[in-house]
């Protein structure tokens, strides 16, 4: 397809384009083409159609192209379905998963001195916990939605397996962000 038409398209937000169409410049001022903007610029031009773009777009398996804002955002905004199959592959390599339970639509986290309920984004039922360590190459940031952050923490903390009870299942210390969506909490170390 013609590379003018890629402003017309109207099923990609223009965010993403934005994301997607990334520059940069280089330590002499001159700017230049993220490689997010390249694969871009090559699938489109290769596709025939819109669905062909998709399918070439997300083949890419470069890291520098699936960890960037502009293949996350598309990811995000296109199919949810397969959204979530790509943030699940990314959870998969969690440093520590958990399953807690929830009648109040919440993972509850404390220790001695205080507890709070972390809304799970989902309701009652099975919570996933996961937890990525600090340098987990793993987790990319940006496959999920800045409203999906909940709280942050510094120090002992403990993960209970259940919203209305007083057992641990796990221990944490350090210092930790947390992210909620659709029944998932995630904890990412600072």
């Amino acid at each position: 397809m013609k590379f003018t038409e890629f402003e017309k398209e109207t099923r990609i937000t223009d965010f993403a384009k934005r994301c997607l169409l990334d520059t940069n410049y280089n330590e002499k001022g001159e700017r230049f083409r993220m490689p997010i903007n390249e694969w871009t610029r090559k699938c489109w031009r290769k596709a025939k159609t819109f669905e062909e773009f998709v399918e070439l777009f997300f083949s890419a398996d470069e890291e520098e192209i699936v960890r960037s804002y502009g293949y996350c955002e598309l990811s995000k905004t296109l199919n949810a379905k397969d959204h979530e199959k790509r943030l699940n592959r990314m959870l998969a390599k969690a440093d520590n998963t958990y399953c807690t339970m929830s009648d109040i639509g919440s993972l509850k986290i404390g220790n001695g001195d205080f507890t709070m309920l972390v809304p799970n984004g989902y309701g009652d039922g099975e919570t996933r916990v996961f937890v990525l360590k600090k340098g987990n190459a793993n987790f990319i940031y940006y496959m999920l939605n800045i409203g999906d952050w909940s709280c942050s923490f510094k120090g002992v903390i403990n993960i209970y397996h259940y919203d209305c009870g007083n057992n641990a299942c796990a221990t944490l210390n350090g210092s930790y962000t947390i992210y909620s969506e659709n029944g998932n909490v995630i904890f990412v170390e600072d």
